[in-house]
């Protein structure tokens, strides 16, 4: 078979990206470029939460992309935050709630509408906290000004919940319970290592420090709240008004 052929991937930007793949063996590099078509795997989209965020996420395809600048625009249009779009571009850090979550919202829509727009039709379209609106907007659950009446609703009532943060340990979660103590509970499994959990900053400091004693990996998530913790019920209990309100198509 001759020498095995070595895969680069070293994509930092659009441009990079056309040319991350680069050739190892003398057939790989001389053969002729092929399409191939046919029905393949099943396409499944999934949409993160808060935590996902990082500067200048996506930035490349805005302005680029048609369908995604559209997408976006429109949304952050209907969101009403002129500067977010401003500091997006510019890469600051956005990890406040009432940014990172509307941010997040237009940046997942505006992908979907950019993988719809190249003819993918996924089978499934899965979403985790603010990712699950995203979903069930471009499922046509939901429209997309009232999926952004939601999040803003969502985001109000989370900005006035106590502060707090989330820690994501690599480990199972029954590894991490024993380390569990002053109201910092798990807030998602997000895979058989992926353990996320949420509590107020005294307490994830406890906690952080008892997980490192036992030799396992922490790092702290992009959340300034302790999301999907027992704390926050009471702004879930008031969203329920909210959701109410919204006709489902």
């Amino acid at each position: 078979m001759g020498d095995p052929c070595v895969l680069r991937w070293t994509a930092e930007d659009r441009d990079g990206g056309r040319r991350a793949v680069v050739a190892g063996g003398h057939d790989l590099a001389t053969a002729p470029g092929r399409v191939m078509t046919g029905a393949g795997r099943s396409v499944a989209l999934l949409f993160p939460g808060q935590g996902a965020q990082h500067r200048a996420m996506a930035t490349g395809l805005y302005g680029w992309a048609p369908a995604f600048t559209e997408a976006v625009d429109e949304t952050l249009e209907l969101f009403g935050d002129p500067g977010l779009r401003a500091d997006w571009l510019a890469g600051k850090d956005l990890d406040e709630a009432d940014r990172a979550q509307p941010l997040l919202f237009a940046l997942g829509y505006g992908l979907g509408r950019l993988v719809l727009s190249l003819g993918v039709r996924p089978a499934v379209l899965l979403g985790h906290s603010a990712g699950e609106l995203v979903a069930a907007t471009l499922a046509g659950v939901f429209d997309l000004a009232d999926a952004v009446r939601i999040q803003r609703d969502r985001v109000a009532r989370m900005d006035a919940a106590p502060a707090g943060g989330m820690l994501a340990v690599a480990a199972a979660e029954e590894r991490v319970l024993p380390h569990l103590r002053d109201g910092v509970a798990v807030a998602a499994v997000n895979g058989p290592w992926q353990t996320l959990v949420s509590g107020s900053e005294r307490g994830l400091r406890s906690v952080e420090e008892s997980l490192r004693a036992a030799g396992l990996t922490v790092r702290r998530a992009g959340a300034l709240r302790a999301f999907h913790n027992p704390a926050m019920r009471p702004s879930a209990d008031g969203s329920l008004a909210a959701y109410a309100r919204i006709t489902l198509r």
